[in-house]
């Protein structure tokens, strides 16, 4: 792969591009956390931080790609040894359809979840050392008009906003605080990678594999003035680490 930067400062293409993007809202889709540091930052030096490096693609665009991210999950101690799988199991029914999975080769797995995922929301979950199982939602399953948060339809009807509920919340007691802290679990966008975090690492359960979202869904829900859910996507392409530097 090879990485081309251009500088431009021609004042003409510079008033193009400005008067180009002058009605354009912007998703930020990738390094939220650095945009409210920036935000601190200029709030503190002021003229000093009017500036901040940013990669605009457009959401059209054909070579946008959304990956998805894996969830490896730790069980509570207590729960494990109280009740472990059955617990989990017993849990997992009372919203999905659970099937025996017959698939060993990674790949593969990810092929035909992604197909699953196109007829009905679908994960596939793993125990640790043990079968594996494809995880489909039940018809009137879900999260509209649950729970005392209120979210757009658009919203409950994201994977990953479903795991989050009916899964990592309700079953392992995870919450959006515990997720980003990584307490308990391990958020990561290989999914050969998950694997073989939930089987060399002695910490880890289970993995859960997610589908990846597509930009409409993306764009459906922070149109409304919503925010994703956590580690939800994983957009490519990516601008190469340290390609370009800022000097503050």
């Amino acid at each position: 792969m090879v990485h081309r930067l251009w500088k431009v400062n021609d004042a003409a293409w510079i008033g193009k591009v400005r008067n180009a993007m002058a009605d354009k809202y912007v998703v930020i889709a990738d390094g939220h956390h650095r945009y409210e540091t920036a935000l601190a930052y200029h709030e503190r030096t002021g003229a000093a931080g009017e500036y901040a490096m940013m990669t605009f693609v457009p959401m059209e665009d054909p070579g946008l790609v959304i990956l998805p991210i894996h969830r490896v999950v730790q069980d509570n101690a207590k729960d494990k040894e109280r009740s472990g799988w059955k617990r989990v199991k017993d849990g997992l029914q009372e919203n999905f359809d659970l099937e025996r999975c017959r698939q060993f080769h990674m790949d593969r797995i990810v092929a035909e979840l992604f197909a699953r995922g196109k007829e009905a929301v679908t994960f596939w979950v793993k125990r640790r050392s043990s079968e594996s199982y494809w995880m489909t939602l039940k018809e009137g399953a879900g999260l509209r008009g649950k729970g005392k948060e209120r979210h757009s339809d658009k919203w409950s009807a994201l994977g990953v906003s479903i795991l989050q509920s009916l899964v990592l919340k309700k079953i392992f007691k995870l919450t959006p605080e515990s997720i980003q802290k990584g307490e308990r679990i391990r958020c990561v966008k290989d999914p050969k990678e998950a694997l073989e975090a939930l089987e060399c690492l002695s910490d880890f359960d289970y993995l859960f594999l997610l589908n990846p979202l597509q930009i409409d869904n993306v764009n459906d829900v922070v149109s409304q003035g919503e925010r994703m859910p956590q580690k939800s996507t994983n957009f490519h392409p990516k601008v190469y680490s340290g390609f370009v530097l800022q000097k503050l």
